[in-house]
């Protein structure tokens, strides 16, 4: 709790809420199913998570076992709430999409075949502009195509929406 503290994330440790689970297990058996556990101070109850388990084994593999079942892993999960960050809205360029365009290429849309693409550089786009495919956007760290007869428009935060109908 001292990390969240430091963080800057809380001062009480009151504000910290914690969620635990248990990968259990069928002996002998391969896999695991994570089942939440109802933890106490320092004990939980084994009976509702081992009830817990059976159900959630017959819901995922379709049947139970009456065999002894193990404990494979505990998970503690600590969160806080805090404060949604202020996030930065992308500036209007005032720009035509022309502006953004930085080549034209030949482009496999499988399966819409090949087609020539404009290439847009998406740093230059802003939520005015509709950038229509058969497209690609490119940035230093993504890639994005857009097929034929879909479009693609920036969100006030910079999130790239692609409309699929």
């Amino acid at each position: 709790m001292a990390d969240f503290r430091l963080d800057g994330a809380t001062e009480d440790d009151a504000d910290v809420a914690f969620i635990h689970h248990g990968d259990l297990r069928y002996e002998g058996q391969e896999h695991t199913v994570k089942v939440p556990l109802q933890v106490d101070g320092d004990a939980f109850d084994a009976k509702e998570a081992i009830d817990r388990f059976h159900s959630a084994h017959e819901r995922r593999y379709t049947f139970r076992l009456d065999s002894p079942v193990q404990i494979v892993n505990f998970h503690l999960v600590a969160t806080v709430e805090v404060d949604k960050p202020a996030l930065a809205e992308r500036s209007l360029t005032g720009e035509d999409i022309a502006a953004a365009h930085t080549a034209t290429r030949t482009v496999d849309f499988h399966p819409y075949g090949m087609h020539e693409a404009r290439v847009y550089d998406g740093l230059a786009l802003d939520s005015s502009m509709t950038v229509r495919g058969p497209a690609v956007v490119q940035e230093p760290s993504v890639t994005f195509p857009v097929p034929p007869g879909r479009s693609l428009r920036v969100d006030r935060y910079g999130n790239y929406c692609i409309d699929l109908d």
